[in-house]
């Protein structure tokens, strides 16, 4: 074998090596995105996490749904009153504002600010956080009207929200 072609052989080799190794470092990369993209459908989610509060505003939303559509045919009182307690069972007296505010907004609330401005706008309270969910359900025989969940946490001390004091729900069926 001559000094060329001893040279081709080894230029040839060397290619061959590479092109094995590019294969390799392919086959790996592509294994490694259809795993990921089968992890992520396989939870039916994107791979965000999801934190304890959200979580329980989750389970939270689920509850409220099922309370209000097994109970259309209560008075709005004791409907209000269980869904204090279910609350409660959530965002326990003494929990952070912080983290009832997280709940309630992943359970489907809308929340007021609590920073108000003086005079109060519309929506604005000094003394306690609203928070509204609409349309929880439709009770009526002749008309539809849709229930919404009205809450109201409560701090110790009006304007310092560190703490929830105090927590009370109301379910309401305003008339078309």
């Amino acid at each position: 074998m001559t000094k060329y072609q001893s040279s081709i052989k080894t230029s040839m080799q060397k290619v061959t090596y590479s092109l094995g190794v590019l294969i390799f470092v392919i086959g790996l990369v592509a294994y490694a995105l259809i795993a990921c993209a089968a992890f992520d459908e396989s939870k039916g989610q994107h791979a965000v996490p999801v934190s304890l509060n959200q979580k329980k505003g989750m389970h939270l939303h689920d509850q409220i749904i099922a309370i209000a559509t097994k109970s259309t045919n209560q008075k709005l009182d004791e409907v209000s009153k269980i869904m204090e307690s279910t609350l409660l069972e959530s965002i326990p007296i003494g929990t952070s504002f912080d983290d009832a505010e997280e709940i309630l907004r992943s359970a489907g609330f809308q929340v007021s600010p609590r920073n108000v401005s003086h005079p109060l706008k519309p929506g604005e309270y000094e003394d306690r956080l609203f928070a509204y969910l609409g349309k929880i359900a439709e009770s009526g025989t002749i008309f539809k009207v849709s229930e919404n969940l009205y809450v109201y946490l409560f701090p110790k001390v009006p304007g310092q929200y560190d703490r929830v004091f105090q927590l009370k729900a109301h379910v309401d069926s305003p008339m078309p």
